[in-house]
């Protein structure tokens, strides 16, 4: 109730609401021209690729579907399965099956209390087929994002062979060259997003989208993907009638939601980069910006100077 854009206060709900109008006028007459990945119908080999793919060992989801049956379902599943996804796709709709995950909590051990649901981790399960759908979004979320360079630079595990130690490696050589080329120490700040996910504004999701013209039919599937999401919880004690609405945040174990951060926080990125343009080195003749590395969730913010750094904490927690 004290975030700024929450529904109990009636004016900052009118702002909200006035926004997402906004910005559903902005994708039903979008910039042309849209991009065709947004647009055309599905091809067989997309779906036969993510179809591949497929971890065959998951758990199912609420339907009791396996990635398993989708394999062994054979030429003809595909088939059928192609055509439900492309009647699904040309419609901008979803099954309402597709909104329920399972949610299986693991205690994480140690001295933490039972009673105390901080010490139990979450494990979501959703529907196999609405994974496989998204693993079609995603693909083609992707090649737009690369494209047009949507995600800086400065971001890893949200980009396509970037990954973690790629981030480990960008801050052991610009610490060593600080020390051997500058003669300079390197201040470090770790900083982790605390529910990174599952915080996400989803108003102010759509409206970056829009902004970065993911528009079209790709927008509204993305919007169907996390306008309506519930989580029955499995525990002995708890009916399995009963599930709860999630009012914030993109579904938890969703393959979308990596991506979807990332282009939600290039923001922050951009603008670090704005208020702090000195944090620069440069590396084979061309100017780097070097004052914070991104992976996924997980923000390194960099500084030779310690004031300079508690600005740059401050600027991220504004």
């Amino acid at each position: 109730m004290k975030h700024a854009q929450s529904p109990y206060d009636e004016a900052a709900a009118h702002r909200v609401t006035t926004s997402e109008k906004q910005t559903l006028h902005q994708v039903e007459h979008p910039i042309l021209p849209i991009d065709l990945l947004f647009h055309t119908d599905i091809e067989p080999q997309e779906l036969h690729d993510e179809i591949k793919k497929l971890n065959s060992d998951t758990s199912p989801g609420d339907d009791g579907i396996t990635n398993r049956m989708i394999q062994a379902g054979g030429p003809k599943f595909e088939e059928i399965l192609y055509e439900v996804f492309g009647t699904l796709w040309q419609h901008e709709i979803q099954p309402k099956a597709w909104q329920m995950s399972l949610m299986q909590p693991i205690y994480k051990g140690g001295d933490k209390s039972r009673a105390d649901l901080a010490s139990y981790r979450g494990i979501y399960l959703s529907s196999a087929l609405a994974k496989l759908f998204e693993g079609i979004l995603i693909s083609r979320l992707t090649k737009f994002t690369e494209t047009h360079n949507t995600l800086t630079e400065n971001q890893l595990g949200t980009r396509p062979g970037r990954q973690i130690h790629d981030a480990i490696y960008c801050l052991t050589s610009l610490i060593q060259f600080n020390i051997s080329q500058r003669g300079l120490a390197t201040c470090v700040a770790l900083c982790d997003s605390s529910t990174a996910f599952p915080s996400i504004h989803r108003g102010k999701l759509l409206s970056q989208l829009c902004k970065e013209n993911i528009v079209g039919r790709m927008w509204k599937h993305l919007r169907e993907r996390f306008h309506i999401v519930k989580v029955r919880v499995l525990h002995p004690r708890i009916p399995t009638t009963s599930s709860v609405n999630i009012l914030r945040g993109v579904p938890e174990g969703s393959r979308l939601g990596p991506t979807l951060f990332g282009i939600l926080v290039a923001d922050l990125i951009h603008e670090l980069r704005a208020q702090f343009p000195a944090a620069t080195i440069t590396h084979h003749g061309g100017v780097r910006w070097i004052g914070g590395i991104l992976f996924v969730d997980d923000l390194c913010l960099i500084s030779n100077k310690v004031r300079e750094l508690q600005r740059m904490i401050h600027a991220c927690q504004t």
